[in-house]
């Protein structure tokens, strides 16, 4: 028996030993294969991190692997024969050279190095607790409707930041502990808290009670006090995940899922899909699925779960669930799964610790080691060398506008925006940082104009040996010079490049350089601007002057042809064939189709409003107006203005630009305008202002060139490289904070979720509002607001938007009683405008104006006076009584005393007026009595007879005149709208035909103002006005002369002059003119009533009239009668 162990053991000692040589001769024929990926020049040592890298033989992946912190990898262990080696980038994979094969002996150790452009751009921000955050170690991340970002920490309790500052809750405010790791918001006032200790909920009980903390532990039912996971149900229940299992709340009691292998472990993850099926991640025993009542499906190892330890489960879009595992991440389609996610596939490492879809629908994975982007093809890591603030993420959120947050463990926060700002430099393989212009020349195509050459740069993706999009073309490649100031495209492809030695044509498909210098004709080799007008010529700006080619010679023009000054900045044209330059003196305009022996130069400085003499650049915008970019800020220059509007309107850094020095002007196809200057970009939308530096993520402050490609990405061309910017269209949140109440008997603050009581008239109100935005700046944020007085029957009286304010409170002091909405919108950094917030405020009168308070109270305070009169002063009373009955009566007796004397006075007057025709009547019929008796009959003259009979008829017709004159003026007016300029045109031509020497004598002059309708009584107004203009006609008789008659107005009054070169009236008369019964005509005629009546009609229409005159010179009347007079009838006495 021993003999046969002892043969065992040599023959296995010697199989031993073979297969020993056989695995070292094995070991000498493998081979190896290390290398590095590194960035291109100058950053040619920074390594690419985390980098996926492939070797291939004959077409199939042999091996991958991860580059490591240094750039490095290696493949070790491989057969002899030809390799490639590849590393992967979103544009594909990238080859030390492209298809190019090594053959590796047995033995040998082959070194390949990568340099590539950097592909992992970005903005990146970070938060931690030196910024207020509650701890570094950050396990949940949740936003809020109100757009409000919930922080859950490993130990500091929960934070809350709204983008300007943090603020933390801790079991001392009622969280049950400091250790959460889940958040969700069930609706708009709730928010949950899984934590160490139980589950809180915080909001309100009541709509008016204050934010409050509520805790739910073993004691009422939960599974577990331990909650890892929150989820709510498209019915509305609530789930749990828990150390002990999953508990439902259906707000009321807690239902435990027993009597399954799922109340026994942790579970960690809860999601639902659209068939209604719950599932639930656990630790180690893999994924169930729940109908709500019981676990109908289970997936583990077995039937395809790269790993049973589950952390994570995200359900996307298209309804695929994907699972975050100690193995790594397994995607799972209705019944299959159909991918799996490994470091063999180049995730950055395990567990996978978090997963989250972004807006656009890329998959991002949280690991110990990193952050992986995944798009469904390709695999991006990114560490702590591209950005990250440490690797272990935890947690991830998408938020809407695209930004993703990671929480870390140790790091705190880092926000993570692929799209808003993306910088390019040499280190991208640009020919220089510093850019003088771009230009796109297609869908697919930007050009760069740099200090080091001309950069092309595709939009497309398309993979090259190197990585990059950028290909350069210098002096080498035939440029005339590679400083390349200027770019132009023509339709016909050639592309033109002005440089410090002269132009550059490039035909693309012949790939040739022609250059254009002085000695071909350019004026000047210095080029600093293109431009090509619609007849195909080409006009170089240079530090010379102006040179147009026409394709076979140079025509040039200087200061002396009219330019303002030799040397040109820019060039633009506009539509109606004007060309502009913009010069180091001004602008010159020039209109080249103009006949040559007419000035074709206009120039404009200063001197007529432009802003600086020095002016960097030109932009015609579509609605005539010329956009100026100059040293000291930015001019407009409309041609055509409006009436009382300058040409030129300025805007310096008061308006809101940056800085003052304005390198370019750009306008996008939005119509916003964006300038750039030497403090970062600047955006105008026609109302507010933005701007963009470094804090934003601008490569360089010192921006000189902008331009918008096709996809509607700007591009801002600086002296330190080239950004390339994506405008956000989601616009940022704004809410009110508080209400403070500022009267005299008190001082209240109320936040927007108290009732507010009502607030009386002439209280100071302040409201306080506050944007919450995770983009912008907060020196930045701007607010618009207004008020709306909201009637009784729900109409709004709107005041417009105020200007955009920086400010963070409107004070008001309401004046009058009345219900009202304040409105606030925030303008973020990209000019969107939020969703208003709003506030209604009731305002009251004082209590002394309110009758409800003021009738009562006035009542008793009088009660109270009356006993205090009745019981204490009545004696008084009385003795003040008996005196003012008796100032009354002496007032009366006065008053009635000066309307006796002036109705006598009238009435002598008028008696007078009636007594002399009575008299001249009498005097006649005595005459022809005794010229009867003394007569014989049939012998008396008949002349003398008709000389008295003419003379009664005379008087008598005086007689009547008067009369109907004072029955004329005394009857009740007729108020309505009537035209007074036809009205006066109508009395001058009636009361010039009564008498044909005024027609012949009297010149008339019209002097009208386009005047209103009037409101009054036409026909007793063509009295006054009659009777003025007949005094006139009538002073100019026997001279003759200039009647003026001149209509103008002022606000709300007409004036009527009314201007005669007569005889004029004396100083006795002019105070005597507006008497009844007065007249300046002696035995001419005349009842001397027309000026007394005049002056009564127009004061019935609440006019004035007034009269200036000199004797020998003539005499004006001055008229003016309200426009709108309120119909309101007056009985005028002529007693």
């Amino acid at each position: 028996m021993k003999l046969v162990l002892s043969q065992f053991l040599l023959i296995g000692l010697l199989l031993s030993g073979e297969v020993w040589e056989t695995a070292a001769q094995s070991q000498e024929d493998l081979i190896s294969i290390i290398g590095a990926l590194f960035m291109l020049a100058p950053n040619h040592t920074t390594p690419h991190v985390a980098v996926l890298v492939q070797v291939v033989r004959d077409g199939e992946v042999i091996d991958i692997t991860l580059s490591d912190e240094t750039g490095r990898f290696s493949f070790v262990n491989l057969k002899p024969g030809q390799y490639q080696v590849r590393c992967q980038t979103p544009a594909g994979y990238v080859y030390p050279v492209e298809g190019e094969t090594h053959q590796v002996a047995a033995g040998e150790t082959y070194q390949v190095h990568f340099h590539i452009a950097p592909f992992k751009k970005g903005t990146w921000r970070h938060y931690n607790t030196l910024d207020g955050l509650a701890d570094n170690d950050v396990t949940a991340i949740y936003r809020t409707a109100d757009g409000v970002m919930w922080f859950g920490t490993d130990g500091g309790g929960v934070s809350v930041y709204d983008g300007e500052q943090f603020n933390t809750f801790t079991t001392q405010d009622g969280l049950a502990s400091n250790f959460v790791h889940s958040i969700y918001s069930a609706d708009d006032t709730t928010i949950w808290f899984a934590t160490q200790g139980g589950v809180s909920r915080y909001g309100r009980a009541r709509r008016d009670d204050k934010m409050t903390f509520t805790s739910l532990t073993e004691k009422d039912g939960l599974a577990h006090n331990d909650v890892y996971a929150i989820y709510q149900t498209l019915s509305g229940g609530l789930w749990f995940g828990t150390a002990g299992g999953v508990s439902r709340y259906n707000g009321k009691e807690f239902v435990n899922l027993t009597k399954e292998e799922l109340t026994r472990d942790h579970v960690y993850a809860i999601c639902q899909t659209s068939d209604d099926v719950l599932w639930f991640g656990t630790h180690g025993s893999g994924v169930f699925g729940c109908d709500g009542e019981k676990i109908v499906k289970r997936l583990t190892e077995e039937n395809g779960l790269v790993d049973n330890h589950v952390h994570s489960i995200c359900v996307t879009s298209d309804d695929k669930l994907w699972f975050g595992t100690d193995g790594g991440v397994s995607v799972y389609d209705e019944s299959k799964f159909v991918t799996h996610l490994t470091e063999k596939n180049g995730l950055v490492g395990s567990p996978v610790q978090a997963i989250c879809q972004g807006p656009t629908g890329v998959m991002w994975f949280g690991t110990p080691v990193g952050t992986a982007r995944y798009d469904g093809e390709i695999v991006v890591n990114l560490t702590t060398a591209d950005g990250l603030k440490r690797n272990s993420v935890t947690t991830i959120y998408s938020a809407p506008d695209g930004t993703m947050w990671f929480g870390t463990d140790g790091g705190g926060v880092s926000t993570y925006d692929e799209n808003g700002f993306v910088s390019f430099t040499e280190a991208d393989g640009l020919a220089s940082n510093w850019i003088h212009d771009i230009h796109q020349v297609s869908d697919d195509v930007i050009w760069f104009g740099t200090s080091g050459g001309v950069s092309r740069y595709d939009l497309q993706p398309s993979p090259r040996t190197d990585g990059r999009r950028l290909v350069n073309f210098t002096t080498q490649e035939g440029l005339a010079n590679n400083t390349v100031r200027s770019i132009h495209y023509n339709s016909d492809g050639t592309m033109w490049f002005g440089t410090d030695s002269g132009v550059s044509q490039y035909n693309p498909t012949h790939q040739r350089f022609v250059n254009f210098t002085t000695q071909d004709g350019l004026i000047n080799d210095t080029v600093r601007a293109i431009h090509r007008t619609s007849d195909g010529t080409m006009w170089f700006g240079t530090d010379g002057g102006i040179s147009a080619y026409d394709g076979e010679e140079f025509v040039n023009l200087t200061a002396q042809d009219g330019l303002v000054d030799n040397r040109i900045r820019a060039i633009c044209g506009t539509p109606n064939g004007m060309l502009w330059f913009g010069t180091y003196v001004g602008v010159s305009r020039y209109h080249h189709a103009a006949p040559e022996n007419e000035n074709r130069f206009v120039n404009f400085t200063s001197t007529e409003g432009l802003l600086s003499n020095f002016v960097y650049d030109l932009l015609p915008a579509p609605d005539g107006v010329i956009w100026f970019a100059t040293y000291s800020g930015v001019s407009r220059y409309d041609a055509s203005p409006p009436s009382d509007a300058p040409p030129f309107v300025n805007f310096t850094i008061k308006d809101g630009l940056v800085d003052n020095q304005v390198n370019t002007v750009y306008r996008s196809a939005d119509g916003t305008m964006w300038f750039g200057t030497d403090g970062g970009v600047s955006m105008y939308d026609g109302v507010a202002w933005g701007s963009l530096d470094t804090w934003e993520g601008l490569v360089g402050t010192n921006v000189t060139a902008i331009h918008e490609d096709t996809n509607g990405f700007l591009w801002f061309g600086t002296t330190e490289g080239i950004t390339r910017y994506h405008r956000n269209t989601v616009p940022s949140t704004v809410r009110i904070v508080a209400v403070n109440v500022a009267s005299v008997l008190s001082d209240r603050r109320y936040t927007p979720s108290e009732k507010i009581p009502s607030i009386t008239a002439g209280s100071y109100v302040t409201i306080e509002y506050q944007a919450i935005d995770f983009k912008t700046h907060p020196q930045k944020r701007q607010y618009r607001y207004r008020i709306q007085e909201i009637d009784r029957d729900e109409h709004s009286t709107t005041r417009p938007h105020l200007s955009p304010t920086k400010e963070t409170v409107f004070a008001w002091t309401p004046q009058k009683a009345g219900v009202y909405t304040f409105e606030v919108w925030a303008i973020d950094r990209d000019l969107n405008r939020s969703t208003p917030a709003r506030i209604t405020l009731k305002i009251v009168p004082p209590w002394y104006l309110n009758g409800w308070i003021a009738i009562p109270s006035a009542i008793a305070l009088t009660g109270l006076l009356v006993l205090f009169v009745v019981f204490t002063g009545r004696y008084y009373v009385r003795h003040r009584e008996t005196q003012y009955l008796r100032e009354e009566m002496l007032q009366q007796e006065q008053s009635a005393r000066e309307q006796a004397e002036g109705n006598a006075n009238t009435l002598r007057s008028l008696a007078h007026a009636v007594k002399n025709p009575l008299a001249i009547i009498e005097a006649c019929s005595e005459n022809l009595t005794m010229l009867e008796q003394t007569t014989p009959t049939g012998t008396h003259s008949k002349d003398a007879t008709n000389r008295f009979l003419r003379e009664i008829k005379e008087q008598v017709n005086h007689a009547r005149q008067t009369v109907n004159q004072l029955l004329e003026a005394a009857a009740q007016p007729e108020f309505q709208l009537f035209d007074l300029r036809l009205e006066m045109e109508i009395l001058l031509h009636e009361t010039l035909q009564r008498n044909p020497n005024w027609e012949h004598k009297i010149t008339l002059s019209r002097q009208y103002e386009a005047v209103p309708h009037i409101h009054g009584d036409a026909d007793k107004l063509r009295i006054a006005f009659e009777n003025l203009v007949i005094n006139a006609c009538e002073a100019m008789e026997e001279t003759g002369g200039t009647l003026t008659l001149r209509l103008t107005r002022t606000v709300d009054v007409v004036r009527i002059d009314i201007q005669d070169t007569g005889c004029g009236i004396d100083a006795e008369g002019l105070r005597n003119v507006f008497k009844p019964l007065y007249s300046t005509k002696g035995d001419r005629g005349g009842t001397g009533l027309g000026m007394w009546i005049a002056q009564q009609i127009i004061n019935e229409h609440r006019g004035q009239i007034d009269i200036r005159s000199k004797p020998g010179v003539g005499t004006t009347i001055y008229t003016e009668l309200p426009i709108f007079l309120l119909r309101q009838r007056r009985d005028v006495s002529l007693l």
